[in-house]
């Protein structure tokens, strides 16, 4: 990964029970006490609040303490040892808020909805084929330097939460990553239970598209609505939402009327121009937005299968059915009513 100058990037930074998660990888392997603690010192990190979700550790200090720490250990797979670390704590609200939901779907949608929690540098993205689904872990445009071993993380914890807390194990058709191959590249196999290619293009999982409606053993529709709400408080405190994210609150709030650009410009009491130019130095546009939003609520609302497609229609701003259902084919490949079956 490219270096970058760090001065430039003092804002960027990362939830400290990420922090807690390699102190506990580096425990596991029976470093000292002393050791440890000399370790976080030496980075200006207090051990202390490690488990305060409110202090947030810069990614240039977290990726010293990455490399530090691979040194200290001489292991180049500790990613793979810190994720199976972590606890859905580790992840703040969003961590229940995924296990709360009623499908994979709504979960993965929500962790890229809400990654910037964990580390507002974090940019995933969804790329839903006909025979797989694709997640792709990137950073953000312009983002400060990070290590190998925190995306390893990243994605590894991900699946360490599904089977340990979720009680599912994922059907991965492939594992891709950036980095370089590791010395000991069976641990990774091992780990995601099959051959993870190295060297490649981007971090992608690609999974079998069966699992998008699979239900989650752990939803619970109380918990969820609970957590988006302390994940929203959470994210406006500490300055971490996006354009993006203010707009499909606008969206939200205006539907069922017609969630045009003028009127949520309005509400932010800004130009429709500036508004469009924000999102788009978020590489996303309203339209964006809009389509995702509502993609997302017309999913979860057929899935429950306890309103019409009239009704969805309805109140997700459409003019009629026949839109609505020409948008979610778009946007699927599928019709509402193939959905509902």
């Amino acid at each position: 990964m490219t270096n970058r100058d760090p001065s430039q990037h003092r804002a960027s930074s990362t939830i400290a029970t990420w922090a807690a998660a390699i102190e506990r990888a580096l425990n596991s392997y029976a470093c000292e006490k002393a050791t440890v603690d000399a370790l976080f010192a030496d980075h200006a990190i207090d051990q202390s609040r490690l488990m305060d979700a409110n202090y947030r550790i810069p990614v240039v200090v977290m990726t010293k303490l990455w490399r530090s720490s691979v040194i200290l250990t001489d292991d180049d797979a500790f990613g793979l040892r810190v994720a199976e670390s972590v606890s859905p704590t580790t992840f703040h609200a969003l961590g229940y808020a995924a296990m709360a939901s009623k499908n994979f779907t709504e979960a993965v949608q929500r962790v890229i909805r809400n990654a910037r929690l964990v580390s507002d540098i974090a940019n995933l993205k969804l790329d839903m084929r006909q025979d797989k689904v694709c997640l792709y872990f990137n950073v953000r445009d312009n983002s400060p330097d990070v290590s190998y071993e925190a995306i390893d993380a990243f994605m590894a914890s991900l699946i360490h939460i599904t089977r340990h807390y979720m009680h599912t194990r994922i059907p991965l058709l492939a594992v891709e990553m950036v980095r370089p191959e590791p010395k000991d590249r069976k641990r990774f196999d091992d780990f995601f239970e099959i051959p993870v290619t190295f060297n490649s293009e981007a971090n992608c999982f690609s999974i079998h598209s069966s699992v998008i409606p699979a239900l989650v053993p752990t939803y619970n529709a109380m918990l969820l609505e609970a957590n988006e709400k302390v994940m929203e408080e959470y994210l406006r405190k500490n300055h971490l939402s996006s354009t993006s994210d203010i707009v499909r609150s606008h969206i939200e709030a205006v539907l069922p009327e017609e969630p045009v650009l003028e009127r949520v410009a309005e509400r932010m009491h800004m130009s429709e121009r500036k508004l469009q130019r924000l999102l788009t130095s978020e590489s996303s546009s309203y339209q964006k937005v809009l389509d995702a939003y509502r993609q997302e609520k017309a999913e979860q609302w057929l899935n429950n299968a306890d309103k019409s497609i009239k009704q969805i229609s309805d109140l997700l701003g459409f003019g009629n059915q026949s839109a609505f259902t020409r948008a979610f084919k778009r946007w699927t490949g599928k019709t509402p009513k193939q959905m509902l079956r």
